[in-house]
């Protein structure tokens, strides 16, 4: 998995009104207007069925777990969310983001 730049990471979150900031510390902020800031520790960015294979473990089907997969469907628009262990696998095209839940 390979880390991206800020601009990398706001091209790959291209569908709705979410604006995407990653930190030096490896913290991303999804911001959107007229809601909460949601923060999450960005772990990795690349192809999808290279980021999937390398998540250890199966999806995450728990209602808390397909709760918290809605809701992020929601907030950052249409994307292919799952949830695997505690990590949450984005997709977009054949690309893929992996973050994992700080706040929101």
């Amino acid at each position: 998995i390979v880390e991206m730049k800020n601009t990398d990471i706001s091209n790959f979150f291209d569908q709705g009104t979410v604006e995407v900031t990653v930190e030096s510390d490896n913290t991303i902020t999804f911001s959107k207007p007229y809601s909460g800031d949601i923060t999450a520790k960005f772990i990795g960015m690349g192809s999808y069925d290279e980021v999937k294979d390398a998540l250890p473990g199966g999806l995450s089907l728990d209602e808390s777990s397909q709760s918290q997969t809605t809701f992020l469907n929601k907030y950052l628009g249409n994307y292919d969310i799952n949830k695997i262990g505690d990590k949450f696998l984005i997709r977009n095209g054949s690309q893929a983001v992996v973050i994992q839940k700080d706040r929101w």
